[in-house]
């Protein structure tokens, strides 16, 4: 089934991606140097995870929703490439965003500005919550993908109690918590990916999301068969 965005999602996410820029502008470089510390940490866990899935050494990898600067920009060998819907406002306000290793280029999750077969690689952190159709980007990373390829997802996730309250108030047309209109536990985010046709090959430790709130971040790698 081809899914599509609805014009409901692209509005509601159009709001959200502005608020972002206010985000990121209020950081400090002390917040930014603690980001990098995470990217880097996270990085080094991709790396990892190539060796052992055995990718070429010649690898593309993507990072899809990249903001200022994310995990791909510390990845270990491979040509490198990133987009964000932001990534020309993040360019101009950011020196860290302009990282000559990395083609970032200004793109959406539910239209990847790469052709078919692309990449070996592919990297979600912080994204599925924050786009406009996480199943059209599901669609999409399959679109790109080849053989053999690695996946790695990195998600904000609720318990069934908090996730039901946030559901309702979704479901009643209620806009909050600005920037993620979308809610995940860990079975109902394991169940989209598994349903897209992703098979999850290892579940990594839990890590805090940072959201100040009782959400904490699922991660795991995957590929796609």
């Amino acid at each position: 089934m081809k899914h599509k965005v609805s014009e409901e999602e692209s509005e509601r996410w159009k709001v959200g991606n502005e608020d972002e820029k206010g985000f990121w502008l209020g950081l400090t470089e002390e917040d930014l140097l603690a980001h990098e510390r995470g990217h880097r940490a996270l990085a080094k866990q991709i790396d990892l995870g190539i060796q052992i899935r055995g990718l070429r050494d010649d690898f593309r990898g993507l990072q899809i929703g990249c903001a200022v600067e994310d995990t791909i920009f510390f990845v270990e060998g491979g040509s490198l490439y990133a987009v964000d819907p932001l990534a020309e406002f993040y360019k101009q306000h950011f020196e860290r965003a302009r990282n000559p290793r990395v083609d970032y280029r200004e793109g959406v999750g539910e239209v990847v500005p790469h052709e078919d077969d692309f990449f070996d690689l592919v990297i979600c952190q912080n994204l599925l919550d924050h786009v406009a159709n996480y199943d059209v980007v599901l669609d999409e990373v399959k679109r790109v993908l080849r053989k053999p390829n690695l996946l790695y997802f990195g998600t904000d996730v609720y318990t069934s109690e908090s996730a039901e309250v946030r559901w309702k108030r979704q479901e009643s047309g209620e806009i909050f918590d600005i920037q993620h209109p979308h809610t995940f536990t860990v079975e109902t985010l394991e169940t989209v990916i598994t349903g897209h046709g992703f098979e999850i090959v290892e579940r990594l430790p839990t890590q805090p999301s940072g959201k100040g709130d009782d959400s904490t971040r699922h991660c795991f790698f995957a590929i796609y068969p």
